[in-house]
């Protein structure tokens, strides 16, 4: 029943946390700056950590900046200082933005495999991690790329969240298939399950490598033809696009981002559930959706949607509206009342979790 455990939590908080008076760019100068030059201690200086590869650029950049969070914990990084260390690492600023960003985020999570926060301690990990994510540059810099396939990276606040909700804990064999830099797959597996990942990127794809994922490369969108016919999966948790094929079709349509959703539920175990992030336009009032609804609560059980204010994902580059939905694959929707549903403002903060049996639903 352990994977039946769902949170409910109070979104109204500030997501204001205390720490000591940041410093922002000082690493320029003085020991941390030997950090962006001096090789991972234990790792030969163009190696990977396996030592059978050049360690990539971009590698390079992950590691050092999760040296800077581990060792400096009052350096906050602003656009001026992630510009100083793509410098320093790919020989110079401009063009490298995205990369840039990509590597910050893989860092992070770096930085989060080797100092995880205790998950069973909710408040106290949604506390650090609102403060680690504050520690971040703000993401001001696009390109084509992440236009066309939307990557707006998980905060790792909300990661927590979608983790969470999903219930996910030690045996659980769980996938995110749009995994990005992993911010929501690092926490599924400091919670204890067994991750597999998915991502069509390259440069995203190779920085999961780094953090010790074997990610497939498929399609998200035709997921459930590309898997082999055994991977199925107890959780899965995910941000896809909210409305793009990554330049497969010109134009973008919420429906394209609901194909990833309807793709992922068809790998679900028996009693297994499914958190996603997905568009505004997937909320539940939203008459050009309902339809679709109707299909999913006649097959799934509809737990959850709830909108998030987008000023969450402020430093990842966007504040577009959001929502969560939770879904569960142990039966139909037997009364809409029971979902879940409103708009949250601020950022998400635990304030209690609660058993839920099948017969209570």
């Amino acid at each position: 029943m352990g994977r039946l455990i769902q949170q409910e939590f109070d979104w109204s908080a500030s997501g204001q946390s205390s720490h000591t008076p940041e410093r922002t760019g000082e690493f320029l100068s003085g020991s941390p700056r030997q950090l962006l030059l001096e090789p991972i201690p234990g790792e030969e200086p163009e190696t990977t950590a396996r030592g059978t590869e050049p360690r990539s650029p971009t590698a390079d950049f992950a590691l050092r900046f999760a040296a800077l969070l581990e060792t400096e914990p009052n350096l906050h990084f602003d656009n001026r200082a992630v510009a100083h260390l793509a410098r320093e690492v790919f020989g110079f600023s401009a063009g490298f933005g995205r990369d840039a960003y990509d590597a910050a985020e893989a860092g992070m999570n770096l930085y989060l495999s080797r100092v995880p926060p205790d998950l069973r301690d909710v408040t106290g990990s949604m506390s650090r991690l609102l403060a680690l994510q504050s520690r971040m540059p703000r993401q001001t810099r696009r390109d084509e790329t992440q236009v066309e396939f939307q990557q707006f990276s998980t905060p790792p606040a909300e990661g927590l969240v979608v983790v969470k909700a999903a219930a996910i804990g030690p045996g659980m064999k769980v996938l995110e298939p749009s995994a990005g830099t992993g911010n929501i797959a690092v926490l599924a597996r400091l919670a204890g399950a067994a991750v597999d990942t998915n991502e069509i990127d390259e440069r995203r794809l190779s920085l999961l490598s780094l953090l010790g994922f074997s990610p497939t490369a498929f399609d998200a969108e035709r997921l459930d033809n590309l898997l082999p016919a055994d991977s199925i999966y107890d959780a899965i948790v995910m941000n896809p696009p909210f409305s793009a094929t990554g330049g497969r079709v010109n134009g973008h349509s919420t429906e394209f981002g609901a194909r990833h959703v309807e793709q992922a539920l068809l790998r679900l175990t028996p009693g297994g559930r499914l958190v996603a992030i997905v568009g505004r336009g997937m909320a539940m009032d939203r008459p050009q959706f309902r339809t679709w609804w109707l299909g999913v609560e006649r097959q799934y059980r509809v737990r959850a949607n709830i909108g998030i204010d987008g000023s969450v994902y402020a430093r990842f580059g966007t504040e577009f509206d959001h929502q969560v939905i939770v879904i569960d694959h142990d039966g139909p929707t037997i009364r809409e009342t029971d979902i879940i549903t409103g708009v949250s403002r601020g950022a998400p903060k635990p304030a209690r979790c609660r058993r839920l049996k099948p017969s209570q639903c």
